[in-house]
């Protein structure tokens, strides 16, 4: 699923509009055929992996080439020239900088996002603390 959102809203190509590349045949579920370099933040590695598998199995023909790494560092690659169709950032700044740099199809569009949370521990069974926690404490 996150693939397919990824190839509806994150296209990234530092691909002159010249290069020859492998063909993509589009349908309204995604790409059909042909193959996919997808730069991935390192917290998406384990994700990614299991979703390579599930999304060539379901689209024959289909082959995807996933690079893991912190996002500031794909980020540099794809500026030196890495193809890369689909870049999957942890943050935002990273994304905005290559839509800056005119190295994008398209706007930055966010797929995913996240609440903090903080755990503490039980004062006895079934109860929780009642210690109140102050940023300083964390």
């Amino acid at each position: 699923m996150l693939l397919s959102v990824a190839l509806v809203v994150v296209a990234c190509s530092a691909r002159s509009p010249t290069t020859s590349v492998a063909p993509v045949v589009a349908s309204a579920s995604g790409p059909t055929k042909g193959e996919l370099t997808i730069y991935g933040a390192a917290s998406l590695k384990s994700a990614l992996k299991s979703l390579k598998a599930a999304y060539e199995a379901a689209v024959p023909g289909m082959t995807l080439t996933i690079a893991t790494d912190s996002s500031a560092t794909l980020r540099t690659q794809i500026e030196q020239g890495a193809p890369a169709d689909i870049f999957l950032s942890a943050d935002q700044k990273n994304p905005e900088a290559l839509v800056e740099a005119g190295l994008t199809d398209g706007p930055a569009l966010a797929f995913a996002g996240n609440t903090l949370t903080i755990i503490v521990p039980k004062v006895g069974p079934g109860t929780a603390t009642a210690t109140v926690l102050s940023p300083a404490d964390l």
